[in-house]
């Protein structure tokens, strides 16, 4: 089975969007004249930048998102993600699916 391959395209609103390279569409031209075509290299390098950044010791539950290939800037996140309310609804919907709870976690 071939992995599938994934090329990045930085949209303007900078969000990363893949589109999988098994479609029967060949997207390449398309995406390399719009300069969407980054390496892997590029797409990695967002991710150890945040990995590795001494200024980012210490820093959790932060969202960072793509400004450009292999750089990532922290941003507010949607305003969903900041509905406690949906969280909790998310948070009980995933315990009944999988059977898995937080106390099965360890928690105290």
């Amino acid at each position: 089975m071939q992995p599938h391959l994934y090329v990045a395209l930085l949209t303007r609103n900078t969000h990363i969007l893949e589109l999988p390279r098994n479609l029967g569409i060949n997207f390449w031209p398309l995406l390399k004249s719009l300069g969407g075509i980054i390496s892997a290299e590029q797409g990695a390098a967002g991710h150890v930048m945040l990995a590795s950044d001494a200024s980012l010791s210490g820093v959790s539950g932060a969202y960072f998102s793509a400004t450009t290939p292999g750089r990532h800037e922290r941003a507010r996140s949607s305003a969903a993600s900041y509905d406690g309310d949906a969280a909790e609804r998310l948070w009980r919907v995933s315990e009944q699916l999988t059977g898995a709870t937080y106390a099965a976690l360890g928690a105290k």
